[in-house]
């Protein structure tokens, strides 16, 4: 459980300071954001599981960062909007 904590903080994070960063690529952020904070994420922390094969926890683990900093973005843009 701890592993899953740290790892939606870490999201969390590297996804706030990336909305903070003005986009100038050709992608929008609800795509780009997401897709560098799970890679971030990735290499900085790890996964929830010990070795190179790939198992359901990994399917689970991807799903869940980038789901995370997906809403984040969304809820961001969607804050935004509504002030």
């Amino acid at each position: 459980m701890e592993r899953i904590i740290y790892t939606l903080i870490l999201t969390l994070l590297i996804t706030g300071v990336l909305l903070l960063i003005k986009n100038r690529s050709n992608f929008p952020d609800i795509v780009i954001i997401p897709l560098i904070s799970s890679l971030i994420t990735k290499y900085v922390y790890g996964d929830w599981d010990v070795g190179y094969a790939f198992t359901t926890l990994d399917a689970l683990y991807w799903l869940f960062i980038v789901g995370i900093s997906y809403i984040t973005v969304r809820l961001t843009k969607w804050y935004q909007i509504q002030n």
